[in-house]
C-alpha cells in the first residue's frame, strides 16, 4: 500500500511530536545523566577495543599471506 508525502509526513510529525513531548515530561536526573555518559564512555572503550581486535586479526591475516606467497 502507498502513502501519499503528505498523509507520511504528517503522521511522521505526530510521532515525533508525541517522543519529544514524552522527554521533555521526565528530565533524567543527574544519577542518571552520570550513568548514560558512562554507558556512552564504555560503549567508545568497547567499539575501541573492536578495532583494534580488528586491525591485529587483519594484520596477522596479510602477515600469513605474504608468508604463504613467498
Amino acid at each position: 500500500m502507498l502513502f501519499h508525502g503528505p498523509v507520511v509526513a504528517l503522521a511522521t510529525a505526530a510521532v515525533d511530536a508525541r517522543i519529544k513531548l514524552a522527554f521533555e515530561a521526565r528530565e533524567p536526573t543527574l544519577d542518571e545523566t552520570g550513568t548514560q555518559k558512562a554507558l556512552g564512555t564504555e560503549m567508545i572503550a568497547r567499539e575501541g577495543r573492536i578495532t583494534a581486535m580488528n586491525a591485529r586479526r587483519d594484520a596477522a591475516k596479510r602477515s600469513r599471506d605474504w608468508i604463504a606467497s613467498s
